[in-house]
């Protein structure tokens, strides 16, 4: 018969093998080598994060210390820019009315929603033209002419109001 390590006799002859509690022991010992691994990574990563922080927060220290750079004055309004948006709040105003006709036109079985749809971009097309070119001036120069298109009014909501009004009744 051979012996073990441990002094213990094998019946069969051969070596010794660990048993469950050395199993256990190689298991826990290798969970315990990679949780430090992991947490010395993980200090790493962090130390890194509070790094970036740090530079962010210099960064926007710095940024805030450096004076803005003084806004243009405001363009002059003059008389072809003054019919330009005139005409381009006609422009909302017909792209308006031409939603409330598609979407009358879709309600009756005469079109598809997509003319709906095609009609409320090329509204919305106009609606952003306007609001940029009027966006240039200030409002005191602006006179009548609205500093941007309002959506909550009828004759300029690109078709909303209807809309609305249908979809409350149950008719859309």
């Amino acid at each position: 018969m051979a012996t073990s390590r441990t002094g213990r006799s094998r019946p069969d002859g051969g070596t010794a093998r660990p048993g469950l509690l050395g199993l256990l022991t190689m298991v826990v010992g290798t969970l315990i080598v990679a949780a430090v691994a992991l947490g010395v990574g993980a200090q790493v990563a962090l130390a890194g994060q509070e790094r970036r922080i740090a530079d962010l927060t210099e960064q926007a220290a710095r940024d805030a210390a450096e004076p803005l750079p003084s806004t243009p004055p405001p363009t002059r309004m003059d008389a072809a820019n003054r019919n330009r948006l005139a005409k381009g709040l006609m422009a909302v105003r017909t792209a308006d009315a031409q939603v409330e006709s598609a979407v009358q036109e879709w309600l009756r079985g005469q079109s598809e929603l997509s003319a709906v749809w095609k009609a409320l971009g090329a509204c919305m097309f106009q609606v952003d033209v306007y609001d940029t070119l009027a966006a240039r001036y200030p409002p005191v120069q602006l006179g009548d002419l609205p500093a941007a298109i309002d959506l909550r009014q009828a004759e300029t909501d690109c078709g909303r109001a209807t809309i609305e009004r249908r979809a409350d009744r149950g008719t859309l």
